[in-house]
Order: C-alpha cells, then sequence, then structure tokens
C-alpha cells in the first residue's frame, strides 16, 4: 500500500511493537521514473484466523472500517466500543466470564470521550493480564 511496509515484532515481557514506513516527499520529479509496480504479498492467514480484535473509537465510521478490514483479512472476531470505559467493561467482562477469549490485539484511539486510549492503557494494565494485548 502506498510502496509501504508494516511489519511487528514480539516485545519482550509481552505485548508486540508495530512499526511501519511510508515515503513521502514534497513533490514528484517528472524526470525520475516510478519503481516498478510489486505484487501485492498475500496475507499468512494462520497469523490472523484466531485472533480476536478489541477496536475502541469515538467514530462509528472508523469502527466499521476497520471492522470491515479484519473481516476481510479473515480475523476470527473483531469486538467495537464507543469509548475507553465501554472498552474497559468489555475486557472484564471477558476476564471473569471466559478469559481464554480474551482479544489477542487492540486498536485504540488516543482521544475519545468518557475514558481516553492513554487513561484505557492505565486501566489495562492494572488489570496484569497473563497475555497483554498492549
Amino acid at each position: 500500500m502506498m510502496n509501504g511496509h508494516i511489519w511487528f515484532q514480539n516485545a519482550t515481557g509481552g505485548g508486540a511493537k508495530f512499526s511501519f514506513c511510508v515515503p513521502a516527499c514534497e513533490g514528484v520529479d517528472q524526470s525520475v521514473s516510478p519503481a516498478p509496480e510489486e505484487e501485492d504479498e498475500e496475507l499468512d492467514e494462520s497469523l490472523v484466523q484466531n485472533l480476536k480484535l478489541l477496536v475502541a473509537d469515538d467514530s462509528v465510521i472508523n469502527q466499521k472500517v476497520l471492522s470491515r478490514m479484519f473481516q476481510r483479512m479473515n480475523v476470527k472476531s473483531v469486538t467495537t466500543a464507543g469509548n475507553g470505559r465501554v472498552a474497559i467493561d468489555i475486557l472484564w467482562k471477558i476476564l471473569l466470564e471466559n478469559p481464554t477469549s480474551m482479544p489477542g490485539l487492540l486498536f485504540i484511539d488516543l482521544h475519545m470521550p468518557v475514558l481516553d486510549g492513554f487513561s484505557f492503557i492505565r486501566e489495562v494494565q492494572k488489570l496484569k493480564l497473563d497475555h497483554s494485548p498492549l
């Protein structure tokens, strides 16, 4: 996508570090030939087939876009929340009822009403989960 790359690396002690690189420039020099088109790499579905995600965003449009994007990638389940407080409530419910179905990855909007993303992260850290999705 846009001749960029996205990758992740497992972090020591749990969690993961996600990185991306997108080339940017001020303008296009017409004298330079564009790079040859690269073929899209196939997604290894085994990486996402059992993945459960939680998306917390106050924008319903962002929730829908992310949900559809992940569903097209065959992610097992995507749960959405309109703010950080609702997301924390969802995590608590999962923790109490079925801890094995805890999301493996969280997508959190940092600027939300009720409980913002920064406060959400602090709350999740207090849960002391065996495998933190942060």
